[in-house]
């Protein structure tokens, strides 16, 4: 029998004779154009053929984007970032809500929610009410986050509208917010030598913390720029 925390669930799967009873919550975050739904993608399918059910959160601002210049809408961030933030925040929470109803052993989240206190940060504004409070529930449920490297190459497209330095501001001050939230809990996805590495060692960091097996020395918290 197990307990329910909160408004966690929880379950019961087995990885090599270990048992694991929740549901891990990993977010994958970095600046645009740093390869993070390449990763996300990667890993579920890398989980995924060894058994586990994955369940993966979109990066909720690039359908936001999408769908309001399709629409002509204003819920934009270079019309309004505040009220942008705010949407992305609470889909990404509707969707993690939705994703735990699945009942999967991995959740996955493109950028996450924590991604919109840097936009905001560096737009020089602050968070609003609407967006600490999905924070403040969230924030414990995460248990692994991976942080990718700044990006060799940036180019933009529709949704990746941000200049190159913009985008090295952003990165940073994404780095700098997850660090802060999530001591101890923040691991540097850093191989760059083609995209089949960089699945592989996340996919390995998140096998390694169902196993237990994640050396403190791997912890950003430990990164220097």
């Amino acid at each position: 029998m197990f307990d329910c925390v909160g408004d966690s669930v929880y379950i019961l799967f087995l990885y090599g004779g270990f048992s694991w009873a929740q549901v891990l919550y990993v977010i994958v975050v970095g600046g645009p154009c740093t390869g993070k739904t390449t990763i996300v993608q990667g890993v579920a399918r890398q989980l995924e053929s060894k058994g586990f059910k994955v369940k993966i959160i979109d990066d909720q601002a690039r359908l936001i984007i999408r769908e309001q210049q399709r629409r002509g809408g204003d819920i934009l961030p270079w019309i309004d970032r505040l009220r942008f933030e705010e949407e992305v925040v609470r889909r990404h929470y509707l969707e993690y809500l939705k994703a735990l109803r699945e009942k999967p052993d991995v959740v996955i989240d493109d950028s996450g929610v924590f991604t919109a206190l840097a936009y905001i940060e560096v737009d020089g504004l602050k968070p609003s009410k609407k967006i600490m409070d999905i924070v403040e529930k969230l924030r414990g449920k995460v248990d692994l986050v991976l942080l990718t490297k700044p990006p060799s190459k940036y180019h933009t497209d529709s949704e990746r509208w941000e200049d190159v330095e913009y985008a090295k501001r952003i990165h940073e001050a994404i780095r700098k917010v997850h660090l802060e939230l999530f001591p101890g809990k923040v691991v540097l996805v850093d191989s760059y030598h083609n995209v089949e590495d960089r699945i592989r060692e996340a996919t390995e960091k998140i096998l390694s913390m169902i196993t237990g097996e994640i050396s403190k020395g791997v912890y950003a918290s430990s990164i220097t720029r």
